[in-house]
């Protein structure tokens, strides 16, 4: 039977104050902050675009996959030894 395995995700480190987006847009900070409900986004840097994100993604997935198939061959060596 196959199925989600893993998953993974990414977030960019960068980040960036709601009180320069609300500058750059004309807008008042603290009702932005309040419509948003955050501090700060995530932003991408310079170098990165979506393929750079997915792959990041992609391989986190790949170990969040191999640790749940560590576990498992290990679970099935110990109902093998009983």
């Amino acid at each position: 039977m196959a199925g989600i395995v893993g998953y993974g995700a990414y977030i960019p480190r960068n980040r960036i104050k709601v009180e320069e987006i609300a500058k750059t847009w004309g807008a008042d900070a603290p009702s932005y902050k309040k419509g948003l409900l955050l501090q700060e986004k995530s932003v991408p840097g310079p170098d990165q675009d979506t393929i750079t994100m997915s792959v990041e993604a992609t391989r986190n997935a790949r170990e969040s996959m191999l640790k749940k198939l560590e576990q498992f061959i290990l679970a099935q060596s110990l109902i093998r030894m009983q």
